[in-house]
């Protein structure tokens, strides 16, 4: 077993993906699919950026009988397999630092030679190091938040508008649906 975390690519291949995150990254996504499901508007609201988006886009993409289902895992293979994020962004990362304190590895990361103001965190889990995708929310908040605010600000509308524009962005379809109510009927 690697005493750092080796670099490996898996665009395109959930499979792969969902190998390389943590246990709680997976009931990460599984508690994320419960809030599409299930959690009112104004709970929604109150979810930190990324976790916000990723509900949204959960609601906007399925439907209750299709998300219903799915686990953690299958959840991270359709994120990766529909590149619901830009698989060129990501692969254009590299890795510019790495600090290893146990099983915690934190990676400083770069885009064309600048730094990226994200941190990656990995953990060791059964003998492997794993992305810690709640770590990776947690440090992509502030940088999303600005990014939706600045073109909020630039088009003249709210920030729920701009998020709108950003599910429509990266999916490919115009957002059709109240992204706000549950999706179970009643619920919230």
């Amino acid at each position: 077993m690697p005493s750092r975390p080796t670099r490996r690519r898996c665009a395109g291949d959930g499979a792969a993906a969902a190998r390389l995150v943590t246990s709680g990254s997976l009931a990460r996504e599984e508690k994320l699919r419960d809030f599409a499901l299930d959690a009112p508007p104004a709970t929604v609201m109150a979810l930190p950026p990324t976790d916000r988006l990723a509900v949204l886009r959960l609601r906007h993409e399925f439907t209750v009988e299709e998300l219903r289902p799915l686990s953690g895992a299958d959840l991270v293979r359709t994120a990766v397999d529909e590149a619901w994020y830009s698989p060129k962004v990501l692969a254009a990362l590299t890795p510019a630092e790495v600090e290893v304190t146990g099983g915690v590895a934190m990676l400083r990361v770069e885009r064309a030679g600048d730094a990226v103001p994200v941190r990656l965190v990995l953990r060791q889990e059964f003998g492997a190091w794993r992305i810690d995708l709640g770590e990776l929310a947690r440090g992509s908040d502030g940088p999303l938040e600005a990014a939706l605010r600045e073109r909020a600000a630039q088009a003249g509308v709210d920030l729920e508008t701009a998020m709108k524009w950003a599910i429509e962005d990266t999916s490919g379809h115009l957002v059709d649906k109240d992204l706000w109510r549950p999706l179970v009927a009643g619920a919230g």
